[in-house]
């Protein structure tokens, strides 16, 4: 998300996800992988369904191939690692029921549905290069695919596509036995496009496209930054260690977020000034942290990030932490941390000249969280108890516009003539989330080669006092058992996900929240070396998911009702099977 106070804080607005890559000693001197999936079809009602009436099987497969090299160069150690892959799926089969209504139906169909099926394909290349203290990180991907349930069902052409190039050129120094410099350049550039088709007048431009349109979204942004980060560990014991830093980024970006082109002849609205913005902006961040370790089993932990964004304005993120260790085997925690996501130029920039207009301001949005939490080992396990309570500010949402709000869009001209006022939406700073809850986590090795763990979470979430969030479980969770044979032998595991009742997301006119059920899925794996041929590694699982749904509704215009006044879901893929191989040549 950028250089925000999530990175360091203990808390992340939206997720944190660890990359971890190999070096050249672990990678192997060549490495190949062959993976592939087979799922099942998904019937009318979103239950099993083996074939017939033209229903049919999909999969996805995975082909990788990379080499490694270390050794001296300069008479420094240095290390190469390439690896390329290809992923391609080509779904199985689901039924949607066909409903009625207007929706987007190509001529001849009874209603919006049918069988349709989702195709995908990411090629994707990554380098990794290192010479004595610096290192050089280059990552490449092109990602594609359909977007069946969008505007016309099944219509070909509709689809996204996602282009990423990301690099850093990292130094490490160490300065003096005290003191290390961890110096930063990097850089990204993305491209994200979407496509579809609408044969309703209402979402296209009003009184020009009859007939439908070809709607495309297009947008691209990129940025170059650089990062130092100073460590100083004063007595060499870790008893008294200082961190500072600073962070300085450059980004541009551009967006055609509303391009409409006539569904018949593909020519563009000839009276209408499609929406076009393109932003330069700049970040800077100062950050500090110092631990304290006032006694053999009490530590302090605080830190402070100060964020200035051109975009936006300044933020000010303190975090602190007291550590306890009642034993040697035990931790006690205490934290607070804050940290938030600015808004970015494509929520800053976005409108549509039928639905949606440039907000005046946006502000960031925020989360405080406190937390508690206890940690146990044992000789042969170990678990965490953690309670929590977060409230996340000034999130983003669309919402209705009011009417001077649309009176002053179409005086500007971002809007056409005869847009309908009751569906112009616009960004703004408007929900409160409170969340509550604890975590419990444990893992034990009871006898040698058998693992058992397991994660559990209650959460009370309440979205501006109306009640619990769409699609977030009270109490979800997943468990685990695994038993290796030997220590060069096969593993088998058992891994189940489970959930409480989900409510249902759904339009905000709908006024209702239905009940989407429970979830739980099932997932048998094993995996081993082939004897026959040293480096051979094989996988395998099957997994097998219980609930005939997910909690999205779904529909080819306003939310859609099935023919029995059922709503109607997405369909969940319940049961699909996986088998890969990978060879390390070493």
């Amino acid at each position: 998300l950028g250089p925000g106070s999530v990175s360091y804080g203990s808390n992340a607005m939206m997720a944190v996800i660890n990359v971890v890559t190999l070096n050249a000693r672990d990678y192997g001197s060549a490495r190949f992988v062959a993976e592939g999936t087979l799922t099942a079809p998904v019937g009318v009602n979103s239950s099993f369904s083996l074939g017939g009436d033209g229903d049919r099987y999909g999969g996805r497969y995975r082909l990788g191939a990379g080499f490694a090299r270390s050794g001296r160069l300069f008479g420094l150690p240095a290390e190469l690692v390439v690896h390329a892959e290809w992923q391609q799926e080509i779904g199985a089969t689901f039924r949607m029921a066909y409903q009625n209504g207007p929706f987007e139906v190509r001529p001849g169909e009874p209603g919006w549905g049918g069988v349709g099926r989702q195709r995908m394909h990411v090629p994707m290349a990554y380098l990794s290069a290192r010479l004595g203290d610096a290192r050089l990180w280059l990552q490449g991907s092109a990602y594609r695919r359909s977007l069946p349930l969008a505007g016309t069902f099944d219509e070909p052409g509709t689809g996204e596509r996602l282009t990423t190039l990301r690099g850093e050129l990292r130094h490490d120094a160490n300065l003096s036995p005290e003191v290390t410099l961890v110096s930063r350049l990097y850089g990204d550039h993305v491209r994200n496009e979407e496509r579809s088709r609408w044969t309703l007048y209402y979402w296209c431009l009003p009184g020009q496209q009859v007939d439908g349109c070809n709607f495309r979204r297009r947008n691209a942004s990129s940025w170059v930054g650089v990062e130092e980060q100073l460590n100083i560990d004063w007595k060499l014991d870790g008893r008294f260690v200082t961190t500072v830093g600073g962070d300085l980024r450059f980004r541009y970006g551009a967006a055609r977020p509303a391009d409409y082109t006539d569904y018949v002849t593909g020519d563009g609205p000839f009276t209408v000034r499609l929406p076009y913005w393109q932003s330069k902006s700049v970040i800077g961040a100062l950050f500090a942290q110092q631990v304290l370790r006032v006694h053999d089993r009490v530590a302090l932990n605080l830190g402070a990030r100060f964020d200035a964004d051109s975009l936006f304005g300044v933020r000010l993120s303190p975090r602190a932490a007291v550590i306890v260790s009642p034993t040697d085997r035990s931790t006690l925690r205490l934290g607070y941390s804050e940290a938030f996501r600015a808004p970015s130029a494509q929520e800053l920039n976005d409108s549509d000249p039928t639905y949606v207009i440039r907000p005046d301001r946006l502000n960031a949005e925020t989360v405080r969280t406190v937390d508690i939490e206890f940690a146990q080992r044992f000789s042969r396990g170990s678990f965490s108890l953690r309670a929590f309570g977060s409230i996340y500010d000034d999130l983003l949402v669309l919402r209705f516009a009011t009417q001077a709000e649309f009176d002053a869009a179409l005086d500007r001209r971002e809007l056409v003539p005869n847009a309908d006022p009751a569906g112009v939406n616009v960004w703004d700073n408007l929900d409160v989330i409170r969340a509550f809850g604890g975590t419990v986590s444990a893992r034990s090795e009871p006898i040698d080669g058998l693992e058992l763990a397991t994660n559990l979470t209650l959460a009370m979430n309440d979205l501006r006092g109306s009640g619990s969030l769409p699609i977030i479980p009270a109490f979800y969770g997943n468990a685990r058992i695994a038993y290796r044979f030997g220590e060069t032998g096969p593993t088998l595991g058992l891994v189940a996900r489970f959930s409480s009742n989900r409510t249902t997301y759904l339009d905000a006119e709908e006024g209702v929240a239905p009940n989407a059920g429970p979830l739980c899925d099932l997932r048998l794996t094993a995996s081993g070396p082939i004897r026959a041929l040293a480096g051979l590694q094989w996988r395998a699982f099957v997994n097998a998911s219980l609930n005939p749904h997910t909690p999205y509704a779904i529909s080819g215009g306003p939310i859609a009702e099935a023919p029995d006044n059922t709503l109607a879901y997405l369909p969940n893929t319940r049961l699909f099977a996986f088998v890969g191989v990978h060879y390390d040549l070493r």
